[in-house]
C-alpha cells in the first residue's frame, strides 16, 4: 500500500498516517525506494 501512496504522489506524513507507521523511518524505506527506481541510481544500495 505504502508504495501506492508514495506513487501517487502523497507526502511521506500522510502515507505514514494512513499506513500506521510509528516511526518515520519506516515510511522513508518507500520514499527512498522510489527515488532510486526514479533515478536508476542503485549503486548506493548495501
Amino acid at each position: 500500500m505504502s508504495p501506492t501512496f508514495i506513487e501517487d504522489g502523497h507526502d511521506a506524513r500522510f502515507v505514514q498516517e494512513q499506513v500506521g507507521h510509528e516511526h518515520a523511518s519506516t515510511t522513508s524505506i518507500y520514499t527512498k525506494s522510489r527515488e532510486l527506481h526514479q533515478t536508476g541510481d542503485f549503486s548506493q544500495v548495501a
